[in-house]
Formats: C-alpha cells, sequence, structure tokens
C-alpha cells in the first residue's frame, strides 16, 4: 500500500502510521497466537 514513501514518516503523518502500526501488531499477534 505504500508508495514511495520515505523512511521516516512525516510528522502529520506520525499519528496514523503509529495508530496502524498498533492496530497491524495487535491482528499479527493474534494471527500468531
Amino acid at each position: 500500500m505504500r508508495s514511495n514513501q520515505p523512511l521516516v514518516p512525516s510528522p502529520p503523518r506520525f499519528g496514523q502510521v503509529l495508530s496502524y502500526g498498533v492496530v497491524g501488531y495487535l491482528h499479527i499477534d493474534e494471527v500468531i497466537t
């Protein structure tokens, strides 16, 4: 889904990325468990 995005997310998008990361982490944890 990411396209030509810098390694470090922009400040305005940091919150979005962080939230998405948390959701993805929980989802992965559920899948692993």
